[in-house]
Formats: C-alpha cells, structure tokens, sequence
C-alpha cells in the first residue's frame, strides 16, 4: 500500500507570490507530479509540488488537497523542519490529481504520504524529528487520508524526543483515514521517549478510521496520550511497540470500536488516567518474561491520580504475560469496572491471573 514515489522540490522552485485566489477559504492543489504547471497552487494544472508552499500559504477555512506521491519536510538534512499545520486548516490526502470534487478520490488506492525520511534515505538515523507538528490547534484542523511514516524522534530534549509521525501540543486536531507507519523514537533505552506514531499532550484530538502499524517508542508506541481527552473510533493499533496504546497525567476520552492487536511489549497502558473503552477487542498482545499485564497494564501514579477506567462490551483474548495477568494487570489505586466483558484463552505463563490480577500499592 505505501509507495516511495515522488519529487523532492524546494521552496525555492515554487513561487509563492504568484497565487491569486479569494479571501475567505477555498482549495489550495499540491500535485508532486505537476511539474509543468505554473506552481500557484490554484488547480491541478498548475499545482504546487511541495506541500509546504501550501501551507505557507494556507489560514483557518482553507483546505489542502494532495495528490498522490511522496512528500518531504524538506529536500535537505534538517530533521528540525516538520509539516506544521496551521490551526483551521484541513489537509486532504488521496487524490490521483483529476478530482473535481472531495467525494471523488480514493485514499486507499492513491497514496498521499508524508514521509520523515530526509537525509539519507533509507537511513532511519537521520530522518525528522516529526512529520507532523500540530500545535494548539482546534479540531476543524484536519489530517485526513494520509500515510504518516518514517519519523524518527531521537533528539535527546523534549519535544525532539517525542512524536515522531505527529507531535500536538495542546491540540484538538481531527485524524481521519490515515496510516501511521514505522515511526520511530529510536533505540528504546531510557528517558520516557513516548508517542512513536502520535504523540499528544494537554488536548482533545478526534481520531476516526486509523491503522497504527510498526510504530515503536518507549511508551505508547502507536498512540501516547498526557493529561488529554481524546476519541478514538474505528482506529487498529497492531505491531507497535512498547504499549501500543497509552494513557497518563490524567487523561480520559473515549475508546470506541477499536482494535489493539499483536502488540510485542504491551497492548494498552494505563497510568493515573480513567478513559472509558466500548466494544474495543485487546488480542494476541504479548509481555515477555517477567513481564505483567500482557493486554492491559493499570495503575495509579504514586497515590495521585486514580485510574478509574471504564470497559463496556469489550474483548480481551489471546493475551500473555511472563509474569501475572494475562489479559489485565492492576496495581494501586486503581478501580476498574468491567461490563458485559469477556476474557477469553488469556495467559500468565510464570505467575497467577490468567484473565486479572490485581494487587495493592
């Protein structure tokens, strides 16, 4: 599904003063393969080929579309730059650049990636920091049909060590229809290195229809929520590592229909943190030896804040555990309320708790 295609262009090639179109909002056309055009951004024809000309330009009530093909922060080194998203601004992803109407493309088949690997490539030690930078926005800024892939947060200080495929910081932003791939933090040894594809703090983002694939962190490899609210629907964590998906400082939000599956160290950590999860499957996630809580892992943080999660119609299957609790591991204080859930062929291989185990601070 993820193509490497593309031209690389600089800002330079692209002359940002040229564009005259009405005040107000309207759609702004990115097309890497529109390279005869005049490079105003107005239609197809004449589309930007480098996303950042476009949101160099773009403001709150304008959308972005791009056409397939791959797209760089920038054409040079500097893991520094990222795709800042201004606030209001929705980005478009999935059209094969003939569309006369949104409702036209098709995201699944015209792949619209934005990709962190600048510097050399293939060389995951020098790719950006973060594809993505969406900070303090409100949720009428808008990602939708995108691959995110190839980010590598390995800076030593925050945020440079944090977010990799999209880093928010006090944002709301809506996430829809799109594919984080392979987005890193680096070699996880450490520091609290957390959000390998996405990484949110102190916000309230809306996450609809997403797959989280191969994403790797320290702490929530797929998805690292702090002190934050988000919704997250129709959304498949799978591969990511470590905790696929993870809760802390108080966050809360929703968990809807959701799969977490095949997570190698940890599918769902929960710290201090009270969401409410609906009819969302935990499966075939993995804690090796000496490990708790291969499904879930629930905790308060040093008798400060409670976690008070909420499961509803849920699943939990085929998880293990090298140590207690196969399925869900608690610890502290911590009161957890499961209805109409099922724990079904859970392990806890060297310790007790298949299904639950739950012990005191």
């Amino acid at each position: 599904m993820l193509k490497a295609a593309g031209l690389f262009l600089s800002l330079a090639a692209v002359a940002v003063s040229a564009i005259a179109q009405p005040a107000g909002g309207g759609v702004i056309y990115v097309d890497a393969d529109a390279t005869g055009g005049a490079g105003t951004g107005s239609n197809w024809t004449d589309a930007y080929v480098d996303l950042q000309s476009a949101l160099a330009w773009a403001t709150a009530g304008w959308d972005i579309w791009v056409a397939e093909g791959q797209y760089t922060p920038t054409d040079g080194s500097d893991r520094t730059i990222s795709f800042v998203i201004p606030d209001g601004v929705a980005l478009y992803g999935g059209f094969d650049g003939t569309e006369i109407t949104r409702d036209e493309r098709d995201w699944t088949i015209h792949d619209s990636v934005l990709s962190g690997d600048v510097g050399v490539p293939d060389d995951s030690t020098d790719n950006s920091y973060h594809v993505v930078v969406a900070d303090g926005v409100g949720q009428t800024t808008e990602i939708d049909g995108f691959t995110i892939e190839r980010g590598a947060a390995r800076g030593g200080d925050p945020p440079d060590d944090r977010g990799a495929g999209i880093l928010s910081i006090g944002g709301s932003l809506t996430i829809r229809n799109s594919i984080f791939f392979r987005n890193i933090i680096g070699t996880p040894v450490g520091g609290e290195k957390p959000g390998g594809g996405l990484y949110v703090e102190s916000g309230s983002p809306l996450l609809e229809d997403c797959l989280f694939d191969g994403n790797r962190a320290n702490s929530g490899g797929g998805a690292h929520f702090s002190n934050s609210s988000p919704t997250v629907r129709r959304v498949t964590f799978r591969n990511n590592s470590a905790g696929q998906l993870f809760f802390e400082d108080g966050s809360a939000g929703l968990i809807e229909d959701v799969v977490v599956e095949d997570g190698p160290l940890a599918g769902v950590v929960i710290i201090g943190s009270s969401p409410r999860f609906a009819r969302t499957t935990i499966r075939n996630n993995v804690v090796g030896s000496g490990g708790d809580g291969g499904g879930m892992r629930i905790s308060s943080t040093d008798g400060e804040e409670r976690a008070t999660p909420i499961f509803e119609d849920c699943l939990f299957e085929g998880n293990t555990a090298g140590s207690d609790g196969g399925a869900v591991f608690m610890i502290g204080d911590v009161s957890a309320l499961f209805i109409r859930t099922t724990f079904r062929d859970n392990r806890a291989i060297d310790g007790v708790g298949g299904a639950l185990r739950v012990l005191p601070e």
